[in-house]
């Protein structure tokens, strides 16, 4: 991408640096000032790439790294705009390293790919897809928070597709078992649903002890919760591999943090499934005090958590 090149992205970064990320861009300006800089090792700024070590990468070497790659990862807090004003710049510079990728969305379910078909060849606009796929009932997140990546996705030509299941039918298969599933229910998974790993299981604990379910429910609640966790990943990593072999192009995938990092969710299971097909993770890196932690992923972008409000 041209340093001059006044882009619809490069405003929408200007914004949220002004807006919701204000205080967290002058706290991190700060800790700036206060750094010894060098051509070698520039302080981060917001929006900003790195390596597992640290360093800033520039877009176009984070672009150049992930051409290389099969499936591009990239995780993300849903309704955080910086997440995905990151994803979109990463897209764009794959692109511009001459890969252009396929997009695959966590937050759109398959029985939505039509919708998505006719976005593809320029039937709906980005004003019209919000909604065509009935975004607010079904996703929750602001939809503008992701408008930078479908932009991007427009004005590139990069496809988009559906990855996951409807949540209705992984809530059934959660409770019931895939083998109470309609014939219709269960035409769209996968034949086969990976089971968590024991790292993803312990990883999941935290967030299950969240919920705070009665002691007598517990036990039946986290067989239900892991099953979800599983048919989830395995569904995502099923659609991926599809897109792959149909756009015969790489993959990024846009999906929650938790199915990225460790590479323990729908990575894992691209492994089994493609096990020739090289994973790339991407993750947000939310703040700058500590060295990043190269297991979590080989690519972090910097996008602190927004101020809470009246703090």
């Amino acid at each position: 991408m041209g340093l001059g090149r006044a882009s619809a992205l490069a405003v929408l970064w200007m914004a949220v640096l002004a807006g919701a990320f204000g205080c967290a861009r002058q706290k991190y300006a700060d800790q700036a000032r206060g750094m010894e800089q060098t051509a070698e090792a520039p302080a981060p700024l917001i929006g900003q790439f790195l390596d597992a070590k640290g360093a800033v990468l520039t877009p176009a070497r984070a672009g150049e790294r992930a051409a290389g790659y099969a499936y591009v990862l990239i995780g993300e807090g849903h309704p955080l705009p910086c997440d995905h004003l990151a994803q979109a710049e990463l897209v764009e510079a794959m692109a511009g390293a001459g890969a252009p990728p396929a997009i695959g969305l966590e937050m759109v379910s398959y029985d939505k790919q039509p919708v998505l078909d006719l976005f593809n060849k320029g039937v709906f606009t980005v004003e019209e897809l919000e909604s065509a796929l009935k975004w607010r009932e079904t996703v929750g997140s602001p939809f503008q928070a992701y408008r930078p990546v479908f932009e991007a996705a427009k004005r590139l030509n990069l496809p988009l597709f559906a990855l996951n299941a409807p949540y209705e039918i992984v809530a059934k298969a959660a409770r019931t078992g895939l083998k109470d599933l309609s014939f219709q229910e269960r035409l769209g998974l996968p034949g086969r649903i990976i089971d968590c790993s024991k790292e993803q299981e312990a990883s999941l604990r935290e967030a299950f002890a969240a919920h705070h379910f009665p002691p007598k429910d517990e036990t039946l609640a986290w067989k239900h919760f892991l099953a979800t966790q599983a048919i989830w990943d395995t569904t995502m990593a099923h659609y991926a591999l599809e897109v792959r072999v149909l756009a015969r192009r790489p993959v990024v995938i846009l999906a929650g943090a938790g199915h990225v990092e460790h590479g323990w969710g729908i990575a894992a299971r691209l492994a089994e499934l493609d096990p020739q097909g090289p994973r790339l993770l991407v993750m947000p890196r939310r703040g700058m005090e500590d060295a990043p932690d190269p297991a979590t992923a080989d690519i972090f972008f910097l996008c602190p958590l927004p101020p809470t409000p009246g703090k």
